[in-house]
């Protein structure tokens, strides 16, 4: 990655241009967990299909060190990215999480593309639109191994849980980018609801 990156290969619109290669190294233990996670769901969730699901993709710099991951397991499959690719949608928002009204407007899909075209052989599905509306016209997966949930908003996050949940194979894994962060209060206490009324234990990182 930090190769590509020096070289321009790979543009990380959600930086600022001069601290690119300086923030994704700070990023290092997010994106370990993400390579972690990625390669123990591919590893116990048995035979083929194991697609990968992420929610919310922005440049694909997650997406990226889940598919090395991937690729590294051999994993039959594909790997489904669901992002809107434009601004957060106020309607799609609580009125804690209205401040982000706008948000990530400098997403293009085509730059996404552009980047993971780097990944090598993985197979990518980009499905463009916003969740959880988009699901209607997305092709899906119908089994899961991997999910990585990072919409910065509660409703559409329950909503992704919802959708894929019994989707998920035995030994399958849900990563949640938002949990644990300030400012998203919310999303964390949808989701222990959420997953008190299953039955569900949760691993916080230190991470978020």
């Amino acid at each position: 990655m930090a190769r590509h990156i020096a070289s321009g290969q790979v543009v990380l619109t959600q930086f600022r241009p001069k601290s690119v290669a300086t923030e994704v190294a700070q990023l290092r233990w997010r994106h370990y967990l993400v390579y972690w996670s990625a390669t123990v769901a591919s590893q116990i969730t048995g035979s083929d299909p194991r697609n990968f699901v992420e929610m919310g993709v922005c440049d694909g710099l997650t997406a990226w060190f889940a598919s090395h991951a991937r690729q590294r397991s051999k994993c039959g499959g594909e790997f489904f990215l669901y992002d809107a690719w434009e601004e957060m949608r106020p309607d799609l928002l609580t009125a804690s999480e209205g401040r982000s009204a706008g948000s990530y407007s400098y997403l293009n899909i085509e730059n996404t593309q552009k980047n993971l075209s780097l990944c090598g052989t993985d197979s990518f599905v980009f499905n463009k639109g916003y969740v959880p509306e988009s699901f209607a016209q997305s092709r899906n997966p119908e089994c899961i191994a991997w999910i990585h949930i990072d919409l910065n908003s509660s409703m559409p996050t329950i909503a992704s849980l919802d959708y894929f949940w019994d989707r998920l194979l035995p030994g399958g894994l849900v990563l949640l980018d938002d949990f644990a962060w300030p400012g998203y209060q919310e999303t964390r206490i949808e989701v222990e609801n959420w997953c008190k009324v299953r039955d569900l234990d949760i691993l916080q990182f230190p991470t978020g």
